[in-house]
């Protein structure tokens, strides 16, 4: 009886992309996708609704395409391309520069919508992480100037999730955060893909990554999540609108920070406190993260860590509402530091009050 379900639910999908999008261009986009991940799911249910909804035909490539209305087979051919590909000449962190994983988070919320999720191996992985630590607290450590070796050891015995270059503390202690948090697929993201971490984990449990990341080190408790770059359209930023998700399966926002995917993380977990540590976002001192990282020269000479700053800064006054609005309290244990936006409070005290 819940195939039968499932069938009406995936044909249902067809007739609304055939009805709402606003173009033939757009509708082909929609359509090959979701057949794909239809046809890869389950080849028998793809054959009673898909093939059944259009007319599937194959080019010279062998690649299945949707023929709608006066669409040729070159032009759906060179948008699945421009697709699958994505486009390097574009802005970075805009979605214009990496639309095919927007277009996976499109799928996703239609799953969702439907009550898919589980036809999805990505997003069933992630699931799994959704309040398994609900009430508890931890710790975000993060790899700014003031953080030290000696901050980081006394967090042995609380739950941590850490943050891009922290592992480049690894070298100096034994320490490994319970979770770790990747979100730039551009810089220290690259450099994960050529070094090996120290000690060969990133974490104690599980390691969340940029869709794009690919790093190095593996030991199989990787996942990949997907990264929404939406709160970088110019409307948005002129309304100063930021958006996050309560659903990582889906996707995590970019919050212009690492720190704020991080926060996005432990929310989803179930949090009730969070702390963070080693966030100072002040760029007025001669360091950018307590210990070097190979590229910190070039973005002091560049100039453009102020302004970014001042998103990131944006950025926390919108998680400050988010956590709120989630029963979740955050609160920043900073040694220093220009982070005003969260309650501040003493790293020592905190521990002391188990």
């Amino acid at each position: 009886y819940l195939r039968e379900d499932i069938l009406w639910k995936i044909t249902r999908q067809y007739d609304i992309y055939l009805t709402l999008m606003k173009n033939n261009s757009e509708t082909c986009n929609e359509l090959m996708g979701f057949a794909r991940t239809i046809q890869r799911i389950d080849g028998n249910i793809y054959n009673e609704t898909c093939s059944r909804r259009i007319r599937l035909i194959m080019n010279s490539n062998g690649i299945l395409f949707p023929l709608i209305a006066s669409r040729s087979i070159q032009q759906l051919n060179w948008k699945y391309k421009l697709w699958k590909n994505p486009n390097p000449a574009a802005k970075a962190w805009t979605m214009e520069s990496d639309k095919p994983m927007h277009r996976m988070i499109t799928r996703r919320r239609i799953l969702k919508a439907l009550h898919l999720t589980w036809l999805n191996k990505d997003m069933r992985n992630i699931s799994r992480f959704k309040n398994i630590h609900k009430g508890e607290r931890c710790f975000i450590t993060c790899p700014g100037p003031s953080m030290t070796i000696k901050d980081l050891e006394l967090l042995k015995d609380e739950y941590t999730i850490g943050v891009n270059s922290i592992t480049k503390a690894y070298a100096f202690t034994d320490w490994r955060p319970t979770y770790y948090a990747l979100v730039d697929s551009y810089a220290f993201g690259k450099t994960l893909s050529e070094k090996e971490v120290p000690g060969n984990t990133f974490c104690q449990r599980e390691a969340f990554f940029h869709y794009r990341v690919n790093p190095k080190t593996r030991n199989g408790r990787e996942t990949h999540l997907l990264i929404d770059y939406s709160n970088h359209r110019p409307d948005w930023m002129a309304k100063h609108r930021i958006k996050y998700s309560d659903d990582m399966s889906v996707c995590a926002y970019d919050g212009f920070t690492v720190t704020n995917m991080a926060i996005q993380l432990a929310i989803y977990m179930g949090f009730s406190k969070i702390y963070i540590i080693g966030a100072d976002c002040d760029y007025s001192q001669p360091k950018i993260h307590f210990i070097e990282v190979e590229d910190d020269k070039d973005k002091i000479s560049g100039g453009w860590l102020p302004a970014a700053n001042d998103l990131g800064i944006e950025g926390y006054k919108a998680m400050k509402k988010f956590a709120y609005k989630h029963g979740c309290e955050i609160y920043n244990v900073t040694r220093g530091g220009k982070l005003e936006v969260f309650y501040r409070d003493n790293l020592e005290r905190v521990l002391r009050n188990k």
